[in-house]
């Protein structure tokens, strides 16, 4: 059982938990759109802030899907997805990241690499308290101060 005003990831977003009877009302925190949503729809409570601060730490080593088979790009793409960890995320918005810059960068990638961020960057707004619009620019700040390797 999931409690009030807990973060939770769920399919459709990392949401707020602001009532709970017979199902949950979740405030998805992206869009503040208000969805109603049962137990088995909620894929778990957002991670600690230990382990977010762990996993920026760590950004620097994770290492990319250097796959160059589009179907199986998209299998290991969606697999990764479907952690719903952060440490997919990552490999898949690294990874998009990289394929992007040298204009080999699908739709589909794309579209999970946006669907990564959402999930990532809303995890670490919510945990250091920053301003979803900024984590984009306080991970850059990370990597280049070198804080990170």
């Amino acid at each position: 059982m999931f409690l009030m005003n807990n973060y939770v990831i769920t399919k459709k977003g990392i949401g707020k938990i602001i009532d709970v009877q017979d199902d949950y009302h979740v405030e998805l925190y992206h869009s503040q759109q208000q969805i109603r949503i049962s137990e088995d729809d909620i894929i778990r409570e957002i991670c600690s802030q230990e382990v977010i601060e762990e996993m920026i730490d760590r950004i620097a080593y994770i290492c990319t899907f250097p796959i160059d088979n589009e179907k199986m790009r998209k299998d290991i793409y969606c697999d990764a997805m479907n952690e719903y960890d952060e440490i997919s995320w990552v490999k898949v918005i690294k990874s998009t990241y990289l394929r992007n810059k040298q204009k080999k960068a699908k739709d589909f990638e794309k579209r999970m690499a946006k669907e990564a961020k959402e999930f990532l960057y809303g995890e670490i707004s919510i945990l250091l308290n920053i301003p979803y619009k900024n984590v984009e620019k306080y991970i850059i700040e990370k990597v280049r101060n070198d804080e990170w390797s």
